[in-house]
Formats: structure tokens, sequence, C-alpha cells
């Protein structure tokens, strides 16, 4: 369906096919597993799945090790004043906060819709049978570092303070607000350390945006995590500690103010006629705490000047637009960057802000090295829908191509005219 109500046929055929291969995709695994003729267990709304849904384990030390990857390379690193990240050996790390050490009760989670600062509560969570905390993940890192490092509770004498904060949320539900539960421990916290000269760092746990204004501009370090299960506090461990150089970018704007973003309708009928104008393209111009795209690395990452390459220019280039550009770790340690593309469109597509159009993560990089990173467009990339032949078409006019760490960090740029 087009914009103005208009529909065609023929995307009726296209989705359809789309669900068959889907639900092919998922029958055929049921059948292959003989779940149809000899289910496990069969639902009546009397627990009898219960075992195989909050008692089954079905982790591997694969698994295990696979998800400890994931969510330490889904770190974003805000903010890191002063390099006081990574943590070092023979510091003294003071904790602080409930949320560095919260609970992960499984027998909580037996609605369907329940969750915690580890679990997404909804019908898409995953259950595990424990989760390892902040605390307990930085004590068992602290203990191996050279020298050991000592975790306390103590604020007096300490080197770095480290303090928490977490929020979650639940499918059906939205949340009543975008700061994390602790949002006046954590800004009481910040203020105290800074007037006592110590370093502070925060650590957010959340399922989505948030809203940091109390206590960001005064802490030394901020980090977020989404949720991360089973491995959070071995996670976290890795990259405070640096074993992970973090490389994660934030896919949601931390706005100033919730009043900047659109408010839940709790209304039967929403009308939104915001448009196109959504997300960090309607904050385009406006302040913000930390932007689309943004993650910061314990090193840095130099870009060279946009090459634009047509698929006519050379046989390099197999897609309608090439855009090229290098990317070099001009700092002390390995570590691997995000490149983010956007593109700021002709006046004549009465395009909001400069959409995302690609992004390529660079390989773990070598302090001096450098890696050729490539964005393919083709002609859809630089379309809009047209009212008028019910269709996108190519937007005829000048583009201009950015490339950088963020959404707001724009390190070349360059323009060109698709064909």
């Amino acid at each position: 369906p087009g914009t103005d109500g208009w529909f065609d046929p023929s995307h009726l055929t296209t989705n359809l096919t789309t669900l068959d291969d889907m639900a092919t995709r998922v029958i055929g695994a049921l059948i292959a597993v003989d779940a149809f003729d000899h289910p496990v267990c069969v639902p009546t709304g009397k627990g009898e799945c219960d075992h195989f849904l909050y008692e089954a384990n079905a982790s591997t030390p694969e698994h295990t090790a696979l998800a400890r990857t994931l969510a330490a390379n889904g770190a974003v690193l805000l903010k890191n004043k002063g390099g006081v990240l990574p943590l070092k050996g023979g510091q003294k790390i003071a904790v602080v906060g409930d949320a560095c050490d919260a609970p992960y009760n499984m027998a909580s989670l037996r609605a369907w819709n329940a969750g915690n600062y580890y679990v997404m509560g909804g019908s898409g969570r995953v259950i595990n049978p424990a989760s390892t905390s902040i605390l307990t993940g930085l004590k068992a890192r602290a203990a191996s570092a050279t020298p050991p490092a000592t975790i306390t509770s103590d604020v007096n004498g300490a080197d770095v303070i480290v303090t928490c904060g977490a929020t979650w949320s639940s499918e059906g539900n939205d949340r009543s607000t975008l700061k994390v539960d602790q949002d006046a421990d954590i800004s009481g916290v910040v203020t105290a350390a800074v007037k006592a000269g110590t370093p502070v760092v925060v650590l957010l746990t959340a399922p989505g945006s948030l809203v940091t204004k109390s206590f960001d501009a005064a802490a030394d370090a901020i980090v977020t995590m989404f949720l991360a299960g089973q491995v959070t506090g071995l996670a976290w461990a890795d990259v405070l500690f640096g074993d992970v150089n973090p490389n994660g970018k934030l896919p949601v704007t931390f706005p100033v103010s919730e009043s900047d973003v659109v408010e839940p309708c709790k209304e039967t009928n929403c009308v939104y006629s915001e448009g196109l104008a959504v997300g960090y393209r309607a904050l385009d111009g406006k302040a913000v705490s930390f932007p689309f795209g943004h993650g910061l690395s314990y090193t840095k990452f130099a870009y060279s000047a946009v090459n634009i390459l047509t698929n006519d220019s050379t046989a390099d280039c197999k897609a309608a637009i090439c855009i090229d550009v290098h990317v070099k770790n001009v700092g002390e340690v390995a570590g691997a960057e995000v490149a983010q593309l956007y593109l700021t469109y002709p006046l004549s597509a009465s395009e909001p802000g400069s959409p995302l159009k690609g992004f390529k993560k660079t390989f773990v990089l070598a302090p001096n090295a450098s890696e050729a990173v490539r964005f393919e467009l083709l002609d859809e990339d630089v379309s809009v829908w047209s009212s008028v032949s019910h269709s996108f078409e190519v937007v005829r006019g000048e583009f201009i191509a950015h490339v950088g760490s963020s959404s707001r960090d724009w390190r070349v740029n360059n323009t060109f005219i698709p064909k």
C-alpha cells in the first residue's frame, strides 16, 4: 500500500510467498524433531510445560562463551574523560549501588511477561537458570589482575568509584520513565565523588533509550549495556578491565529530556503525524545527551577522504554507487570501529534529517593498522516514494555522503549525483 491508500495486489503475492517460506522453516523444524506426533508436552494452562520453560537447561559451554562475547561487544562506551577506563590492577575500586548486585530470581519469571535487570519481559525472552551480577564479575576479574585489584563498598580512599543503574521493560507495556530506577542515587554518588575528587564510572543496564541528564555531565565515564542475560557480570568485567575494547554503537538516541521525544499514546485511536521525522531524524539540530550511532573506544580512529564510484566507472563497483573510505587506528591499543554512512538528500526530496544508509564494522585493528571500508548503494537507497507514479523513484540532484563514527560525528564527506 502507498501513503495515499492506493493498493497494488502484487504486494499481497510477494508477502504470501514470504510468509509461506517463513512458516515452512518453522513447521519443517518441528516435523524434523517429531514434535507434532510425539510432543514433549501439551499446554492446557495448567503448567504442563513449566519444566521445559523454567527448569530444563539447554546451555553448553560454547553457548555461554558466545553469549559473553556478544554481550561484551554490545557494550557502548558513552564517555571516558581522562581515560579513567579501563580499570587497572592494583586499584582500590569502590562498587556501590544495589543494581551492581541485582538478584536473579528465576521463580519470579514464571509470568510470561515478567522480567528483571537481566531478562526482558515478553514472548521473545530467553530465561536462563542463573545470572552473574556485575559485582560478582568484577570481583572475579579483579582477583586475576596484575597486581590484583581490590573491590570494596567503601568509597573512602578509593582510586575509582563504580556505580550502577538499571531498568527493564515488558512486551505490551510502556516504561513510565526513561530514567533508570536508581537515577537519584547515581546523581548523589556522582556529586559526592566529584566533591571528593574521586573519578566515578556509571554503568547503565537498560532495554532502550535513557535520560541521563542528572549525572552525565559530571560523571567521568559512562558505559551502557543492554540486558545481557546469564553472563552479565562477566561481560561487564571484560569491558571494564579492557579485555574487550568497547566497539558497540547506540541504536537509539539518549535525549536530554523525555519531552524531546514522542510520548506513548494511551488512547484507542492514536494519530502519528510525524511521517519520516522519527527517531534520531526527528531530533536533527536539537541537543541530545548521546546521539544515535555514538560509541567510543579505548583507542582512536581516523577516517580518510571518501571516494565515490559508480558501476560504469570501475569494474570493481558492482552496485549502483560504491562509497569507499579508509579507517585507521591512530591510538595505542587494538580495537574495532563501526563506520557509518549517512546521506543528505537534495532539497527537492523533502527527506527529513540524514538517514543512515549503511554501517560496516572493521576487523580488530592493531595500532597504526587500517582497513578499506566500502558501502554499496542500490537505486532504492537513493529513492523516495512518489504518490504520482505509486512507486519509488530515484531522486535527481546532488547528494552528500557523510561517513563517520555516529550520526553527529561525521569525519569525511563527498557529493555525488545518481545516474
